[in-house]
């Protein structure tokens, strides 16, 4: 009987990986930080998967570093650092609870020229810019909503307008739960009114054939499961201070990036544009330092240094 508005945790960085794969460089050697809990394993899994998509591997991005630990700003460090160190590692995507991302976010960002790419789930709330300060400059994230999407809602008031509402009532920020909460209301009047009636089997079975849009992005679900598979995840990046959306593919044949130019993806693609595709008589490989779970598991892929 669950009906599901947030798009899945497994969905939250897709984002980000078809992002680093359009980036000017060969060699995205990728790192997943995960913390020991459902929600980040699932994007991790999200994460990884998307990663070993033919079209993402064929322009370079590997996945050389899963760990997966409770990051402990006082202990985890050192063995975080040379594992990044040892493989490598120019992309880091982190997956937990905020203040587990703030921490990764930090140690990273303490290790900036070799570090040029970061993504983290909590980039996508309005309180990170503030937290982490200039260290936040060019972090990508995943975001539900975002206020001033142009999208405009078959249903109900456009972001903008709803924003506008919220504010006016003395909130300083509008988050993604308020749009979230306000969108899960639109759709259900909009179910009840389908089947006029608030018997629990037939709003459920309403929501299964409703596809409509609100605020909050396109609405449909999976008739059986119940989870949302209309609504898509957007992308910011933190750009001077303030969360930018940016496009996950931008157009090539538009002459320049359709993402604002934050110093990270600006040095990534500066720093490695020297390195070309491996030489096919190469015949080294990076060593992975797998962690997830309690047994090391080996990364296995084709790619030859």
């Amino acid at each position: 009987m669950i009906v599901g508005v947030l798009s899945s945790a497994g969905d939250y960085m897709a984002g980000f990986i078809s992002l680093l794969a359009t980036l000017k460089f060969w060699r995205k050697r990728l790192a997943i930080v995960a913390a020991k809990t459902p929600f980040a394993r699932a994007v991790a899994d999200g994460a990884e998967r998307e990663a070993k998509r033919r079209r993402i591997w064929l322009h370079g991005v590997r996945l050389r570093l899963k760990y997966s630990t409770r990051f402990d700003p006082d202990h985890t460090p050192d063995t975080l650092t040379r594992a990044l160190r040892r493989n490598r590692i120019n992309a880091v995507v982190s997956a937990g609870s905020y203040d587990h991302d703030l921490a990764v976010m930090r140690l990273c960002a303490a290790h900036a020229p070799s570090l040029p790419v970061l993504a983290c789930v909590a980039a996508g709330v309005a309180r990170f810019g503030a937290d982490l300060a200039e260290d936040a400059e060019g972090i990508v994230g995943p975001s539900q909503w975002e206020a001033d999407t142009g999208f405009l809602p078959q249903i109900g008031p456009s972001s903008r307008d709803f924003t506008r509402r919220i504010r006016a009532l003395g909130a300083l920020e509008c988050d993604y739960p308020a749009a979230q909460a306000y969108a899960a209301g639109l759709v259900t009047l909009a179910a009840i009114r389908t089947v006029d009636s608030l018997d629990h089997a037939h709003l459920r079975s309403a929501f299964s054939g409703l596809r409509t849009s609100t605020l909050f992005g396109d609405f449909a679900i999976d008739p059986v499961s119940g989870r949302q598979v209309g609504h898509k995840m957007l992308l910011v990046q933190w750009h001077r201070g303030s969360k930018v959306l940016i496009d996950a593919e931008p157009d090539p044949n538009e002459g320049a990036l359709e993402f604002p130019s934050g110093w990270r993806l600006v040095l990534a693609s500066m720093q490695y544009l020297g390195l070309t595709r491996p030489h096919p008589s190469h015949h080294g490989r990076d060593v992975d330092d797998a962690q997830f779970g309690d047994h090391p598991d080996e990364i296995d892929d084709d790619e030859k240094d």
